[in-house]
C-alpha cells in the first residue's frame, strides 16, 4: 500500500483482521475533529456495495487506540467520516446508502485543503477508502498480489 500521507497503520495491516473489535461504537465525540472543508473537496469516484452485516461492521466505527492508529472513522447519519486521528482534519467523506438488503456507496469526497491534505489524485483516494473500509472497519486482510518468480 505505501506510506503516502500515512496510509499504513503502524501495525501489520496483514493482522488486521486478527485485532480485537473494540466495543465502543465512535461518535462524532469519540475523538477531537476538524469540520470537513465544503469549499476545497473533490468528488470521488467510487462504487461499492456492502451487505447488512458489513453495514453494521461500518457504523461502528474506528476508534484509535494508541498513536500508530493514524485514523478516527465514525458514521454519522448516512455519512462515514474518515479523520486523521492527530490532526482531527477530515480527510474523506462516503455517503452510503440503502439498496435492496444491503447498502452501497453513493458519493465520496475528498478534502482538497492542502494545509490538511496534499493529495490530490482521484484515484488513490478511491482506493484508500476502499482499503481503510476493508481494513479497519470490516477487519479483511490486505492482500497483495503474487508475483510471478522467473
Amino acid at each position: 500500500m505505501g506510506n503516502s500521507e500515512g496510509m499504513k497503520e503502524g501495525r501489520d495491516e496483514n493482522n488486521a483482521a486478527n485485532e480485537p473489535v473494540s466495543a465502543a461504537r465512535a461518535t462524532r465525540t469519540s475523538w477531537k475533529t476538524l469540520p470537513f472543508p465544503p469549499a476545497a473537496c473533490a468528488t470521488i469516484p467510487l462504487a461499492r456495495e456492502y451487505t447488512a452485516a458489513e453495514y453494521a461492521q461500518i457504523a461502528r466505527g474506528f476508534i484509535p487506540r494508541d498513536m500508530d492508529d493514524r485514523w478516527f472513522i465514525y458514521l454519522d447519519g448516512d455519512t462515514l467520516a474518515l479523520h486523521r486521528s492527530w490532526t482531527g482534519a477530515c480527510i474523506f467523506l462516503v455517503r452510503l446508502v440503502p439498496v435492496g438488503a444491503g447498502y452501497r456507496i453513493a458519493e465520496a469526497w475528498a478534502n482538497r485543503d492542502p494545509a490538511q491534505y496534499r493529495v490530490t489524485d482521484a484515484g488513490k483516494d478511491a482506493t484508500d477508502i476502499a482499503r481503510l473500509i476493508d481494513l479497519l472497519l470490516l477487519k479483511r486482510p490486505l492482500l497483495t498480489p503474487e508475483w510471478p518468480t522467473t
